[in-house]
Formats: structure tokens, sequence, C-alpha cells
């Protein structure tokens, strides 16, 4: 990770929700960006809601501080109680509700205000905006809603990867286009239910010989029946909770999962994919990213099937040359 507006040692405060409707991508990204800060010297602290689902508990298991925002509030006298008369050095939010209103007001307690997001439909005062995602005219969508002199870091060369990822990355192999072991994850909460689409559809498939590695985070409501069904297969194996994801993409050869924060991840290993979007804000990138050939994109999850992920994966797993140009142009995202 390469972000060349931060110095060393400054005091940072993130501002990030998740819950089982906002998922854990939020959170992720800011942990990666805070591990990364981190070792430069810098002091975190993480403002959050206490929302049904979410996983504060893994900002707390970095050892960084957690400040709890009550009820309807967003945080600004929380801000102010920790100021103590200095101005934090930066404050980095990452939440789809705030916009130049609430970061005017976060202005009196901090130097510089950076902005995370991929959505491109609101107003917002700041001094720095990353959207890491991909789009075909990436410097023309947030002219109307950032200042003039405002930095902006766009695209995958500014992905918020884990460090896992980092050192995973010496060890790429060559990839073959031979499926041996598949990859099923739709984050920490899947809200639409895609595991079990997709556990219905390998099932249907039948292909015994190959190793099926399952997660279903702790805020999926499905969770119990998930694992039951993948004791019923000896080649399937049910994870609830995973630290080493980059390593489950570096072992996998082709991976089913949901468009958003992981496309990155899995693009960083160059691993073959297929895709379902579960958000509005996954749609453009997803698009963009199978029209590069980087991945197979089934489109709007109300409308894919257990029955159309059974007909890609049958395609791809017939065509190796396919799964080869697909990891190829995965990892061409990244570099």
């Amino acid at each position: 990770m390469n972000i060349p507006i931060f110095g060393k040692q400054e005091t940072i405060l993130f501002r990030v929700d998740s819950s089982v409707i906002l998922g854990t991508g939020h959170v992720m990204r800011c942990l990666a960006l805070a591990d990364w800060l981190s070792e430069r010297g810098s002091k975190i602290f993480f403002l959050c809601k206490s929302l049904s689902g979410n996983v504060a508990q893994l900002i707390l298991d970095k050892g960084y501080p957690v400040q709890w925002i009550d009820g309807d509030s967003e945080g600004i006298e929380v801000i102010r109680s920790l100021s103590t008369g200095e101005k934090w050095d930066w404050m980095i939010v990452d939440h789809y509700e705030l916009d130049y209103r609430w970061e005017s007001q976060v202005r009196y307690f901090v130097e510089k205000i950076m902005v995370i997001d991929d959505l491109a439909n609101r107003r917002h005062d700041c001094d720095v905006l990353l959207d890491q995602n991909y789009f075909e005219k990436m410097a023309e969508r947030y002219r109307e809603w950032i200042p003039k002199n405002c930095v902006t870091l766009l695209g995958p060369r500014y992905a918020l990867l884990r460090r896992e990822f980092f050192a995973e990355s010496g060890k790429l192999r060559s990839r073959d286009g031979i499926v041996r072991r598949m990859l099923v994850s739709f984050g920490g909460s899947d809200p639409t239910d895609e595991t079990r689409k997709a556990l219905d559809a390998l099932e249907i498939l039948k292909k015994n010989a190959i190793i099926v590695d399952i997660i279903a985070g702790g805020a999926n409501r499905c969770q119990a029946e998930i694992k039951a069904r993948c004791e019923t297969h000896s080649n399937y194996h049910y994870y609830d909770y995973v630290s080493n994801m980059a390593q489950m993409m570096q072992r996998a050869d082709l991976m089913i999962g949901a468009g958003g924060t992981t496309t990155w991840e899995r693009c960083y290993m160059a691993l073959p994919s297929l895709t379902i979007v579960v958000a509005d804000n996954q749609r453009e990138t997803t698009q963009a990213v199978a029209k590069a050939g980087a991945t197979i994109n089934l489109g709007w999850h109300e409308a894919v099937t257990p029955a159309m992920i059974v007909n890609a994966l049958k395609n791809m797993m017939s065509n190796s040359e396919l799964l080869q140009k697909m990891s190829c142009k995965a990892r061409k995202f990244i570099e």
C-alpha cells in the first residue's frame, strides 16, 4: 500500500459503521489502512455506532480503541470530547450517509479530512477522496462533488488491501486453468442469502473431486444451516471466520463471491471469479471488471438462480484457457 498523503506519527480518527445490512466491507478496508498507518507510528482511534451485527470486535482485536456513538447522533460531541484542545491530524470517514454537512462540522477538530467513497452521489468537504474502484471515466465522477483543491486517489492502484495480501503476493502461482479447489464467500453477513444459493448450485453440479471452502460469517442468518449442509459433504470445508483470506484465495482456482472490496482482493491474487452483484454500488464496477475479462458477472442477485450458477461454472471449468486469461487480466487491475 502506498498512499502518499500521510506523514508519520499522526493522530487519526476513523468514522465507520458495520451491521447486518451494511456488511463488513467498510470496516475491513478501514482496518487495512489503519494497520498501514499504525506501522508508520500513527495513533489510531475508531468511532462507530453499536448496530446489530456489527464487527467492531475485529477492530478491538487489532488493539485499536473504539468509541461508541449513541442513538441518532453522528458523533460530533464525541469528537469534541476527544479533541481536548488539540486538533487531530486526520479524520478518515467511510460512510455513505455522511456528506459535506457533517464534514464541515468536523473541521473544527481535525486538520484534514479524507473520504473513502465509491458512490459519487453527494457533496463532500474533504481534502482527499479515495475511491479504489474501477470505472471507465473515473476522473469525471467526483468533479461536481468535491472542492477544487481536493486530492483524488482513484482506481484499484489505491486498493485498501490488508497486509496479509502483500505477504502472499510473492507466492503467487501460475494458474493452469484447472479447477481443483473452489472458494465461496459473500462477506460477514450475506443479507441477500447468496451462500445458500451457491450451495444449491454446487450440490446440483456434484463435483465430488473438487475441494470447496465455504465461509459464512457470524452475522449470516443462515449460518447454522450452511454449516450443517457442508458437513454432509466430505469435500466441503466450512469456516465461520478466517484470518488468512489471502492464503485461501491463493490456493483456490476459482471463487464465487460478491462485488465490492473483495473484487480487488481477488484481482490482487489473480483469482478467476464468478461475481453476483448484491448492492447498487457494485453494479458499475462489476460490469467494468467483467468487460475487461477479469470476472464473470452473473448480474443482480435477485435475478440469479442456482441453475445460472451451475451453467456458468460448467462453462468456466471446461475452458482452462478462459480461466488462465481471466487470472492474468484480474492481476493487471492492481499493477
